[in-house]
């Protein structure tokens, strides 16, 4: 997992703030676990974009 957040946060050679990188590591880990499109459909359903 943290090679893959790494690997990330180097491409196009940009540097990330400690803030950045964690919202990352959080959208890398919901993702994983499953749960990224029930994050996504949840935030759509509040926006009222759906």
């Amino acid at each position: 997992m943290w090679s893959v957040i790494a690997k990330r946060m180097k491409h196009g050679h940009r540097s990330w703030s400690r803030q950045g990188g964690t919202h990352l590591a959080k959208i890398l880990a919901k993702k994983c676990s499953g749960k990224l499109y029930e994050v996504t459909e949840r935030l759509n359903k509040c926006s009222g974009l759906l």
